[in-house]
């Protein structure tokens, strides 16, 4: 298996390969696509794809992965197996034209633009420091320990209507 073979099936759309399946989104928005799980019988979906990512994760069963690892669960097979069947359908690199890219990129600002004036949050980066007035929160108000949490804490900064926000995370 060639490593530009790998690339080309990683970048095998999910949800394309899903809806291949016969298996439709119940909820799709720009950044994800929301299923009932294909690995169980379920009347609530709990199943969702990153669609810019490519990475699907079942809430309900705590598990995730790439295509291949979906591959793998939905038809039951080994690894070698899971990437003959994706390798066959798997569209060329072709596909990924100049010109589809840049339509691609327009309708993904258009996306963040809406999103921003609509009040949703948007991640703009994940920091392993924490700001002093962050840390002050943390010993001052919440009484921790900042020296034994400090391993397992990160500074979520993200974006609200244009406003700038931060928030601990772990």
């Amino acid at each position: 298996m060639k490593e530009e073979d790998l690339s080309r099936i990683k970048r095998y759309s999910i949800v394309e390969y899903l809806e291949r399946k016969g298996i439709n989104p119940v909820r799709r928005t720009p950044a994800y696509a929301l299923y009932r799980s294909p690995l169980r019988e379920e009347t609530h979906p709990s199943f969702k794809v990153d669609t810019e990512k490519n990475l699907w994760i079942d809430y309900a069963e705590g598990r995730g992965g790439s295509i291949i690892d979906l591959c793998m669960r939905l038809e039951s097979c080994t690894l070698s197996e899971a990437v003959h069947i994706l390798g066959r359908n798997a569209p060329d690199d072709t596909a990924h034209s100049p010109q589809r890219e840049k339509v691609q990129d327009t309708s993904k600002q258009e996306s963040i633009r809406q999103a921003a004036a609509s009040g949703a949050r948007r991640l703009t980066s994940i920091s392993d420091t924490l700001p002093p007035n962050l840390q002050k929160y943390l010993t001052e108000e919440r009484c921790i320990n900042i020296e034994k949490a400090m391993p397992f804490l990160r500074c979520i900064s993200y974006e609200v209507r244009g406003l700038h926000y931060q928030a601990i995370g772990f």
